[in-house]
C-alpha cells in the first residue's frame, strides 16, 4: 500500500476539513474555500464536491488545493498532521510501539471513517430499496436502514462533536462490542452497482 492509498484509507475529507478549520454542518455542507462562497455549497464526506464551482476529488486533492501543495506533499502533510506512519516496518517481528495518544487517535479515525461510510450506504438503501407503495413488502436493506440509521447518526455525533475522552470511549466501545467489526464486514459486501450508485448520488447537483 503506497502513501496515497494509506492516507485515503485512514482519513476522510470531512475529517481533514474540520481539522484545518472548516465549520462542517451535520449534513456535511460547509463554505467552499475555493471560491467566494456565501452559503455552504461544499459537500465533504469521504470525498468532496462543490455545487458552486464544481471542484471535486479525494482527501489528498482537497489538501493539495487548500494549501497549494503537490499531491505527494499533501499526502505527507496529512500523515504528519494526523499522526499516521505510512512506513511498513522492515521486520514484522519488530513493530515500533506507538504512543497511546496516537493509538487512540487512529482508533477514533478508523471508527469515524467506517461509520461515515456505513451511514452513506444505509441512506442509499433507504432510498433505493424503499417500497413502491404502502402495501408492498419491505426489502431487508430498507428495513435495516430504518432500524440502524438513528443509532449510527448518534454515534457519529459523539465521534465528531464530543470531547476527546468521550470520542475515545465511544471508539473503544465500538471495538469491544464487536460493532466496528460488524460494520466493516457489511461494508465489504458492497456490490459494484451500489458503489457506482453511491458515487453518482455524491456528485449529483442539488435540486
Amino acid at each position: 500500500m503506497n502513501i496515497f492509498q494509506f492516507v485515503k484509507s485512514q482519513i476522510t475529507t470531512r475529517q481533514a476539513a474540520e481539522h484545518y478549520g472548516l465549520n462542517v454542518q451535520r449534513n456535511g455542507m460547509t463554505l467552499c474555500p475555493f471560491h467566494n462562497d456565501h452559503a455552504p455549497s461544499l459537500k465533504v464526506d469521504t470525498r468532496f464536491y462543490c455545487f458552486g464551482c464544481q471542484v471535486k476529488g479525494d482527501v489528498i486533492d482537497f489538501v493539495s488545493k487548500l494549501f497549494g501543495l503537490s499531491l505527494i506533499q499533501a499526502a505527507q502533510k496529512l500523515a504528519a498532521d494526523f499522526g499516521l506512519d505510512p512506513n511498513t516496518p522492515q521486520s514484522a517481528a519488530v513493530v515500533p510501539a506507538q504512543p497511546p495518544v496516537v493509538q487512540q487517535r487512529r482508533l477514533v479515525l478508523e471508527c469515524t471513517k467506517a461509520l461515515t461510510d456505513y451511514e452513506r450506504l444505509l441512506n442509499h438503501w433507504k432510498t433505493a430499496y424503499a417500497p413502491a407503495d404502502m402495501n408492498a413488502p419491505w426489502d431487508g436493506r430498507f428495513a435495516q436502514a430504518l432500524h440502524e440509521l438513528p443509532a449510527i447518526g448518534h454515534v457519529l455525533d459523539l465521534l465528531y462533536s464530543a470531547d476527546a475522552k468521550l470520542r475515545e470511549d465511544t471508539a473503544k466501545a465500538l471495538v469491544n462490542t464487536g460493532a466496528l467489526q460488524r460494520i466493516q464486514t457489511n461494508l465489504k459486501h458492497y456490490t459494484e452497482e451500489e458503489q457506482f450508485e453511491l458515487e453518482k448520488e455524491e456528485n449529483r447537483p442539488a435540486a
